[in-house]
């Protein structure tokens, strides 16, 4: 499994999966291919957003992704990491993606010096 920070080479596939998560929590009201698109593109990964994407492939396929971010200042000259969301595909669910995506970002935030993690 490859797991990764994405960038706006990595939407399309994004905006699969961000679709297959709207569909899941809000099924008939979910936004469509285009609309995810967009957004991902217009707001999610725009320089003014403070957020990072990272993605999960397996066998080439994007199957899940978390949004986090890291904060300063935080206590005793440190930072924190937030994490937003962390999605998997239904078909890979209960294979690891999940804790694999939260692994990267816990490492991620202590090489870049948080303390905390929530």
């Amino acid at each position: 499994m490859k797991i990764a920070i994405c960038d706006a080479s990595d939407i399309p596939e994004l905006a699969r999966v961000f679709v297959e998560m709207e569909t899941y929590y809000f099924s008939s009201e979910a936004a469509s291919y285009d609309e995810m698109f967009s957004y991902l593109t217009q707001k999610v990964l725009s320089a003014y957003s403070g957020v990072s994407v990272l993605g999960a492939w397996k066998n080439g396929t994007l199957v899940g992704f978390a949004t986090f971010t890291l904060m300063f200042p935080a206590p005793k000259c440190s930072g924190q990491a937030y994490m937003k969301d962390l999605f998997t595909s239904a078909a890979v669910r209960g294979q690891g993606v999940g804790k694999s995506l939260m692994g990267f970002i816990a490492a991620f935030a202590i090489e870049h010096g948080c303390t905390r993690f929530d």
